[in-house]
């Protein structure tokens, strides 16, 4: 693997035969304990793919410095897999908003949604966006079309700052990510033409009223 790693990035491996025998020695108890998660394919792709941007400043192959790109190899294959686990749940959700109109009854749905309201749950409690057209069709959702509209701005920048944020501490840079937040922050309606975007804005706004109207299905019991 010392080898592979070396064709990938150039770096200078130690002259000395004893310094070469301690990094050798070194690096199999590294594999081991810190490399538990990566297989050798991984792990001569992390090299081959972020090695090139670490500044060794003429160093010698070192721990310190084979750990910066697995560590980078990490945090991508991280955000991968968020980004699958999102589009896991949103292919759900689109699936059960494929139904037809009216197949299903979603008043279970509702009333366990209002439990999670009247226990103080609202905020926790998991909302599938076929809940709020079925309110819809069902004449029950309350908010005027203003109203409506406010809820989707307050959305598309709790979005904006959610972007923002993982932008500031992801170590990989991603010019897509960051187009889209630029698009997303920019004045006027323009991230309404991203359908990526507004697919997400639309569907946390569903959810999120989905949410209010419980909240006040709960008020009203209240004052009756």
């Amino acid at each position: 693997m010392l080898i592979r790693i070396y064709s990938a990035t150039g770096w200078r491996i130690p002259e000395d035969n004893s310094l070469m025998t301690s990094l050798v020695i070194e690096f199999g108890h590294f594999l081991i304990e810190q490399c538990g998660d990566l297989n050798p394919e991984e792990i001569a792709l992390a090299f081959r793919t972020y090695a090139l941007e670490i500044k060794d400043w003429g160093k010698s192959m070192n721990l310190s410095l084979i750990l910066q790109p697995i560590n980078r190899y990490r945090s991508a294959r991280h955000d991968a897999s968020v980004r699958e686990e999102r589009l896991k749940t949103a292919s759900k959700d689109a699936m059960y908003a494929a139904l037809p109109v009216g197949e299903t009854d979603w008043s279970d749905e509702w009333e366990r949604v209002k439990d999670a309201a009247r226990n103080g749950q609202i905020r926790s409690v998991r909302i599938i966006t076929p809940l709020y057209d079925w309110l819809n069709r069902k004449g029950m959702i309350t908010f005027s079309p203003a109203e409506k509209r406010d809820i989707m701005e307050e959305c598309r920048q709790i979005y904006a700052l959610e972007m923002k944020v993982a932008l500031q501490t992801t170590t990989i840079p991603v010019p897509a990510a960051r187009e889209k937040y630029e698009l997303l922050i920019k004045e006027g309606k323009e991230w309404l033409k991203s359908d990526d975007l507004c697919s997400v804005v639309l569907t946390a706004s569903k959810i999120e009223t989905v949410r209010r109207e419980a909240v006040k299905a709960i008020q009203n019991e209240k004052t009756q």
